[in-house]
């Protein structure tokens, strides 16, 4: 009879930098103002005179500072104003006029000519993107304008469920999906 040869396998682990732990993933960083604007709020159409006035002196400030009238298109100053006012207004009515407004004050105290506005306004426009989606999202709403649907209300939403995007709100008959003034 033959000798038999006896093999031994040998498992290795090996680990970094010495530990046995699985490294473990690190949480995603929060940041305290992006979580208070990114959330959808009551709408306030009653502060669009103020917000008029905002986008005004942001453009004002501008135009002194830089040089600039109307931004980089060259705009009005009056067309520029009307057109932060009307974004403005798309984000208040989905609940995020908060965050948007923040944007505009952030923007208008800290232009720079040479660079724009300080990186640290982005946080706000980035709130109120995300603010929207959660809006959408949450409602299945979205805000329209069609004609004199709502003349009473400040603000119209076309729907794809029968479900009020806020408790103001009012449906409105014979339309072909539903839709809310609010108000």
């Amino acid at each position: 009879m033959k000798p038999r040869a006896a093999i031994t396998l040998v498992a290795i682990s090996v680990s970094g930098c010495g530990s046995d732990e699985r490294e473990r993933p690190k949480p995603v960083p929060t940041n305290p103002e992006l979580e208070l604007y990114a959330k959808p709020g009551t709408p306030t159409p009653d502060r669009a005179d103020a917000i008029a006035a905002a986008c005004a002196a942001m453009l004002e400030h501008e135009a002194e500072g830089c040089g600039t009238a109307g931004g980089a298109a060259g705009a009005s100053n009056a067309d520029a104003a009307a057109e932060c006012l009307r974004s403005w207004r798309l984000n208040d009515a989905r609940g995020c006029g908060a965050a948007f407004a923040r944007f505009i004050e952030c923007r208008t105290d800290s232009l720079d000519c040479e660079h724009g506005w300080h990186p640290d306004c982005d946080i706000y426009e980035d709130a109120a993107f995300i603010c929207t989606t959660d809006f959408v999202q949450r409602t299945s709403c979205t805000p329209v304008s069609v004609g004199n649907l709502c003349e009473d209300s400040a603000y119209s939403y076309g729907c794809v469920t029968e479900r009020k995007p806020f408790p103001e709100c009012e449906g409105v008959a014979d339309t072909a999906s539903p839709a809310y003034c609010c108000f």
